[in-house]
């Protein structure tokens, strides 16, 4: 049985009543891929998230909705990658490609990455 709580997906974005194990599902990150502090992020605020058909669905102002999938089983190495967070602690991700890179990069004014947790591995 899956235990609904209210979680934040996209770290720093609004919170929406998900199954725990989304909580910081996705982070974005900088051409370097270091993990973007929340100053950084501030413009997700304005992030309205919802889900539907097994898709985290993205929409901010003046911009077509993004849709993510929930749970996807990834088997393409070359999108995956190591994010490096503001303590030097690494963390292996996916790279959710260039449409979401430059979605993101519309909201927060800033090249960026979407990444998301690579759930076949634990932190690096």
């Amino acid at each position: 049985m899956t235990t609904l709580a209210l979680v934040t997906p996209i770290q720093f974005a609004p919170a929406l009543t998900m199954p725990s194990h989304y909580h910081h599902q996705w982070f974005l990150v900088d051409t370097q891929g270091h993990v973007l502090s929340e100053q950084d992020c501030a413009r997700l605020a304005q992030l309205q998230l919802s889900t539907r058909f097994g898709q985290l669905q993205v929409r901010a102002p003046g911009m077509l909705c993004l849709e993510l999938m929930l749970d996807v089983i990834e088997d393409d190495d070359e999108v995956r990658r190591i994010a490096t967070d503001v303590h030097g602690q690494t963390r292996a991700a996916i790279d959710e490609g260039e449409l979401a890179a430059v979605w993101f990069e519309h909201v927060l004014g800033r090249p960026c990455r979407l990444y998301k947790k690579d759930p076949g591995q634990q932190h690096a």
